[in-house]
């Protein structure tokens, strides 16, 4: 299990799992974004790897923390707080998942509610965040 597998896997479910969002690997077209947030489109969802608790060095599975940042047009907070809170939806306590590009996810919790950014970005825009712990099964050397 690599962040190469991972936050792409995650942003192709979000986007299966969650209406109005589309993912395109390039990042060409599309609303959701791994780990970068573009200047356009006003509406993104950006999905990215920030760390996560210590290893098991024994157990074969990993916490992996990730931070979902929704981006809306601007002026109003309500589409993009109306997205957090239909990503936080479908992913809370989503069990034994297997990602489109793997690895395999045993759980996927929050780690608090979903809350705004300070202030607007450059052009007005609104952003919320979604941080989310994923317990990703990860067998290999000498773990099982």
């Amino acid at each position: 299990m690599s962040a190469e597998q991972l936050v792409p896997g995650f942003c192709r479910y979000l986007a299966a799992a969650v209406d109005g969002l589309v993912f395109d690997e390039t990042g060409a077209t599309g609303n959701v974004f791994d780990s970068r947030i573009p200047q356009t489109p006003d509406e993104v969802v950006s999905v990215r790897e920030y760390g996560g608790s210590e290893p098991d060095s024994l157990i074969g599975y990993d916490e992996v923390f990730l931070q979902v940042r929704v981006r809306g047009p601007g002026g109003d907070p309500r589409p993009s707080r109306a997205r957090v809170h239909a990503i936080r939806d479908a992913l809370e306590g989503a069990t034994n998942v297997m990602l489109p590009s793997g690895p395999f996810v045993v759980l996927i919790r929050s780690l608090q509610p979903p809350f705004p950014m300070d202030g607007v970005d450059s052009q007005g825009r609104f952003e919320h965040v979604l941080n989310v712990s994923v317990e990703v099964r990860n067998a290999a050397g000498h773990r099982v």
